[in-house]
């Protein structure tokens, strides 16, 4: 079973970003192909990812809210969680990062982390990943599959697909072609 999370923030005008839909077979990179970086589980906590420990006392409420969540998506057939907001700095990131995080560690899942706050994107440094290509190629066209824009942190079962912050128009990138693939 595959459940694809994102995470999405609010396009130039600050309206919220509600619905976003991916065909996950033809765009995403197959598990084996995805890249690694290096990543110190022990560290994470320092980073504010509680997510990855279950026995850290800072991620139960991560563990309650996966445990939610997987039930309502096996009862209404969902695939895709988002978490939105069009305020800025109200915790999308912390929340993404942390849910996603307590949901990889199911190994009968894949979970997929999106940044789609194009603007003020923070999953990748949140996870210190290199800056390299990332989901805005892919929305501008200039990449045509996720392959170079998928990572993965080294030990762990969630793939991290990262924007970096551009003044670029995020509105029309969420709006284009490829968020139609």
């Amino acid at each position: 079973m595959n459940y694809t999370f994102t995470h999405q923030g609010s396009n130039v005008a600050g309206e919220n970003i509600s619905q976003v839909e991916f065909s996950a077979p033809r765009i995403f990179p197959p598990g084996p192909a995805i890249r690694s970086f290096p990543w110190d589980a022990e560290a994470a906590p320092a980073k504010g990812l509680f997510g990855f420990n279950s026995r850290d006392m800072r991620s139960r409420s991560f563990n309650l809210l996966r445990t939610r969540l997987l039930k309502l998506a096996q009862a209404k057939g969902w695939r895709l969680f988002g978490v939105a907001s069009a305020t800025p700095r109200v915790g999308k990131s912390f929340i993404s990062a942390n849910l996603a995080a307590a949901l990889s560690r199911n190994s009968e899942l894949d979970v997929y982390l999106l940044d789609f706050d194009l603007r003020r994107s923070s999953i990748a440094s949140t996870f210190e990943i290199e800056k390299s290509e990332g989901l805005q190629q892919y929305l501008s066209g200039e990449l045509l599959t996720l392959d170079r824009v998928a990572v993965r942190p080294e030990g762990e079962r969630l793939t991290i697909l990262p924007s970096f912050r551009s003044a670029g128009h995020s509105s029309e990138l969420l709006a284009g072609k490829p968020m139609n693939r």
